[in-house]
């Protein structure tokens, strides 16, 4: 099989699922990771993300996460996660597979095929925002689609345009652009997020390990949700252009 060229975009575009033609392989098999995040949710695996919240990025326990795949599972980031977690990933990861075996079949024919770095489920509790902010991570783009999404305001904007998920098809975008969440609705928001390699792939593997190995020497858990000192002109910008954008 021919591998799928990953499509550059301008700067603030956000891009629909019909130009990334291995995440429409996700929308018709989303059945399996709904089952999976419920799997999640009801044995209690999703991890609040307190290194955002202590920098006040978010409310206390209003965002918490899962990966069911993380930092392409690299063997020397889940020996990290096991000591920082106190727990045996490796042994999760496991439990994973035996309770949803269907999934990983899935997640096993298309994962290194297509470039895909991390998986995983986010859930934005009512009346909670992710501040502004940007990710030094210019070796991937991100896909999401809902899981979860309510009725109201709830949404994400990136640099110019903002949108709302969708949970029958995905939009991409380029998370080293100013970008924030929000979910002002009285239920929870939850989203499956597909982080996946900018072309050249080969090389923007090399800088994602080099970029990973440093990450988890100098932030919590090896996670980087963005800078907080931003250039106000650029916040006042974001904060005052807006543009609905449909995918």
């Amino acid at each position: 099989m021919i591998r799928e060229n990953i499509v550059p975009f301008e700067a603030g575009t956000i891009k629909s699922s019909n130009e990334y033609l291995f995440l429409k392989k996700f929308e018709e098999n989303m059945d399996l990771f709904k089952k999976a995040y419920e799997f999640c949710e009801d044995e209690d695996f999703l991890h609040e993300m307190k290194e955002v919240s202590g920098e006040n990025q978010v409310q206390n326990n209003s965002w918490h996460i899962f990966p069911l795949y993380s930092n392409r599972n690299l063997d020397f980031y889940i020996d990290y996660l096991s000591e920082k977690l106190s727990v045996d990933v490796r042994r999760i990861i496991e439990v994973l597979r035996s309770n949803l075996p269907d999934t990983y079949e899935f997640l096993d024919e298309v994962i290194e095929e297509n470039g895909i770095i991390n998986l995983w489920f986010s859930r934005l509790k009512a009346q909670s925002t992710i501040k502004c902010h940007i990710n030094n991570d210019p070796f991937q783009y991100r896909g999401h689609i809902g899981l979860q999404v309510p009725k109201g305001n709830v949404c994400l904007k990136v640099k110019d345009s903002i949108v709302r998920w969708r949970e029958d098809r995905f939009f991409v975008f380029d998370t080293t652009e100013p970008h924030m969440a929000w979910n002002l609705t009285d239920e929870d928001r939850v989203v499956m997020s597909v982080d996946f390699f900018r072309e050249p792939r080969q090389e923007m593997m090399r800088l994602h390990e080099e970029r990973i190995r440093n990450k988890i020497k100098n932030t919590p858990l090896g996670f980087e949700g963005g800078y907080l000192a931003l250039d106000p002109k650029l916040v006042d910008r974001f904060n005052n252009v807006i543009e609905e954008v449909s995918y």
